[in-house]
């Protein structure tokens, strides 16, 4: 589990932003106490936080007692990431401190004209000037933001070139549904990355879900009372919530920060073709925690034997071959009902995001790039790029490459051409914070695969080999 630890030290800010919604907070205004800033120290330490960030809603270099903060988390042993608008930033002092992750500089404005629109306040010419001296100095990443919004959405491309490399460009968030602009992208709801991977603390100490949640409207603990573990614990209904693809909560189901478009409920079918070759106590293991991760949606398994699992297809002792796992999928494709559908097999092991991506387009197909094969026997883990048992697309998409790659009328083993069923370029991606794990047996269609170079020997979700190894195939 990696967790970013975000706080807020002050709500004070040099600048009035158009975007930013400070102004218009209703709860009360302060600073945050040493006391309760060293204990956010201590319990993100414990929680094995990947690293801290000083920064809510409020400039971090105005606040009185950023630099002994910072010493403090240094010493610590902290890693540290900044946001900022630049105009206060001491150059020569940051770039000393070796815990510094990044620092975002936040310039929304190519120009000096449509920047004094956007940030009503810091100067112009000595932001400019503070973060080309950061960028020449600094020994870590410099990111340099722009939001796209009503002032700034014709500066990209110029903004791109001014700042190279260092460009990050920053779509338009809505706050909870508070803010609007043109910048604003529709794009299908998806669980929270800010509710999934931070804890997000006020000056007061209560804990907030996200950095969009700016005036206190759903709040999930408080730090002065427990512990940032506890309180992440307690947190867990929301992100299951979450996962099963439900926003209908304030300020979730108006806030544009995980997309715009409330998804359609079971849109989707999932799959699960098996020849049931595999060890029965690994396949009923792996039945179990598709159960368990798919929540309720459709389930559809075409397999050799019969098989609990959804609606299930038995197709009896047909031959064991590559060119048969397509057909199979094919028998599925044209029994479901939904838009789309998305691959399970037998000898994979899928985590919960894994069936929460809605495709934007039904004529494509989308792989899952968060990929990891287990080779029973070892104690490692290695990285892979795709698998058939790790994708989706539109139904009607999926059953026309089929039926143009192999010949549907036998069972017999054939060549299938293309050699997974879609074309060879054109696909798209989707990922998550934790992966897919593919358990290569020797009892499987086939043990030997294609894997990227390098091995782990633990991932996250799953832990390590030898644990995946005690609990799947032993």
């Amino acid at each position: 589990m990696s967790i970013r630890v975000q706080f807020e030290p002050n709500i004070s800010c040099n600048a009035n932003c158009v975007f930013c919604p400070r102004n218009d907070m209703t709860r009360k205004r302060g600073e945050m106490s040493d006391e309760l800033f060293h204990k956010i120290i201590k319990d993100g330490k414990e929680l094995n936080a990947s690293f801290f960030l000083p920064f809510l809603n409020g400039e971090p270099f105005i606040f009185s007692r950023i630099w002994k903060w910072l010493d403090y988390m240094r010493d610590e042993g902290v890693q540290v990431a900044l946001y900022t608008n630049a105009e206060y930033i001491d150059v020569e002092r940051i770039v000393k401190y070796p815990n510094i992750r990044y620092i975002n500089c936040s310039i929304n404005g190519a120009t000096k004209e449509t920047y004094n629109k956007a940030m009503l306040g810091p100067d112009f010419d000595r932001v400019e000037s503070n973060v080309k001296e950061l960028i020449a100095k600094a020994k870590f990443k410099v990111k340099v933001s722009m939001v796209v919004n009503d002032d700034t959405i014709n500066e990209i491309d110029l903004f791109k070139k001014k700042w190279g490399n260092n460009t990050h460009i920053r779509s338009f968030k809505n706050w909870g549904g508070d803010r609007k602009s043109a910048g604003e992208k529709e794009e299908i709801k998806k669980p929270c990355w800010s509710l999934m991977n931070s804890i997000n603390i006020f000056w007061d100490g209560r804990v907030t879900t996200c950095c969009m949640n700016y005036d206190d409207k759903l709040i999930l603990g408080d730090v002065n009372k427990n512990t940032l573990r506890e309180i992440w614990d307690s947190a867990r209904w929301l992100r299951k919530r979450h996962r099963k693809l439900d926003f209908n909560m304030i300020p979730c189901k108006t806030c544009n920060y995980n997309g715009t478009i409330m998804p359609k409920k079971n849109d989707t079918t999932i799959l699960y073709y098996s020849a049931n070759t595999e060890n029965p106590k690994l396949e009923a293991k792996v039945i179990e925690n598709i159960k368990k991760q798919a929540g309720d949606m459709q389930i559809i398994s075409i397999t050799r034997k019969p098989t609990k699992l959804g609606t299930n297809i038995c197709i009896g002792e047909t031959n064991v071959c590559y060119s048969n796992s397509f057909r199979q999928i094919l028998i599925g494709l044209k029994a479901a009902k939904t838009r789309f559908c998305i691959a399970t097999e037998s000898d994979t092991l899928y985590p919960p995001e894994y069936f929460n991506f809605t495709p934007k387009e039904e004529d494509r197909v989308y792989r899952y790039n968060n990929l990891y094969v287990h080779f029973d026997g070892r104690d490692k883990f290695w990285k892979k790029r795709s698998v058939e048992g790790a994708q989706m697309a539109g139904r009607e998409y999926w059953i026309k490459c089929i039926e143009e790659a192999i010949d549907t009328s036998t069972w017999e083993p054939q060549k299938v051409n293309p050699p997974f069923v879609f074309p060879l370029t054109g696909e798209g991606t989707w990922s998550g914070e934790n992966p897919v794990c593919v358990l290569k047996t020797r009892e499987g269609i086939g043990f030997k695969t294609g894997f990227i170079a390098g091995s782990v020997t633990d991932i996250k979700f799953w832990g390590t080999a030898k644990e995946v190894r005690e609990k799947y195939l032993e």
